[in-house]
């Protein structure tokens, strides 16, 4: 059910400084809209183009169609894709496709969790870098997000979501908010510039999930997203289900 999420202009500013610097979008770089206009994650992919110099691809058809989107990554020397794994491995499938996607650079995967061994082949004759994001809208998008190393990932139990990207926070946290050692399961709250104002005209849904934040001075609310996660001994955070349903895989990969 769509709750009205609220959005701040300085959280997708953020957003987008962290997208274009962190992976150092150019004017060199084409990125190819995939996603519906109204989604979440297609905002980032729309501006950032724009703000870097770099090209923006909008296919000429909406129907989803692997065949025509591999003809278009080849036909416009697609550099960047932002989509659904569901979506993406339709494209890598067919080895005789691969060197048609030689362009690509970059490939973020969201929405849900990643089957890494079905594009394990593809990634072992490709110099794209896969990334897998997690971030829910509450918190414009993106909040953390893990670079894929086959070496490191491929035989993995649980693939990362990783660190979190600029300006924002990543707390474990126990039943009552306090936080948790390196290893201890709790649940994740995000902290920083991407948390958003709330739902709109829902002040009590609001107030359930989106709270005052004991562990930030300078960041005064954090989002609790009922995700249930721990840090590694390396830093990054592994995602291991949901609160209010345990034996379920994230909804989306913007929580995966």
């Amino acid at each position: 059910k769509p709750k009205g999420t609220g959005a701040y202009h300085r959280s997708e500013v953020n957003l987008l400084n962290w997208y274009c610097n962190e992976f150092s979008m150019s004017t060199d770089d084409r990125v190819l809209l995939l996603s519906a206009i109204g989604f979440d994650l297609t905002q980032k992919n729309l501006f950032a183009p724009l703000v870097a110099g770099g090209t923006l691809v909008i296919p000429d058809f909406q129907e989803y169609d692997p065949a025509r989107i591999v003809d278009l990554v080849e036909r416009e020397k697609i550099t960047w894709i932002n989509c659904a794994p569901s979506a993406f491995y339709p494209l890598v499938d067919n080895e005789l496709d691969w060197p048609r996607l030689a362009s690509l650079r970059h490939v973020f995967l969201g929405g849900e969790p990643i089957n890494l061994a079905r594009l394990a082949s593809w990634l072992q004759q490709s110099s794209c870098q896969l990334v897998n994001s997690y971030g829910p809208t509450e918190c414009a998008d993106i909040a953390a997000f893990h670079r894929i190393s086959l070496d490191a990932d491929l035989n993995a139990a649980v693939l990362p979501i990783g660190r979190p990207n600029y300006n924002v926070q990543l707390f474990v946290l126990g039943e009552h908010q306090e936080l948790l050692p390196i290893g201890a399961v709790g649940e994740l709250y995000i902290g920083g510039d991407g948390v958003g104002p709330g739902y709109l005209n829902n002040s009590e849904l609001t107030a359930q999930v989106f709270m005052p934040n004991p562990h930030a001075e300078k960041q005064p609310l954090m989002y609790k997203t009922g995700d249930r996660v721990r840090y590694r001994k390396n830093g990054v955070v592994e995602y291991l289900g949901r609160r209010d349903h345990p034996g379920r895989g994230p909804a989306r990969q913007a929580r995966a």
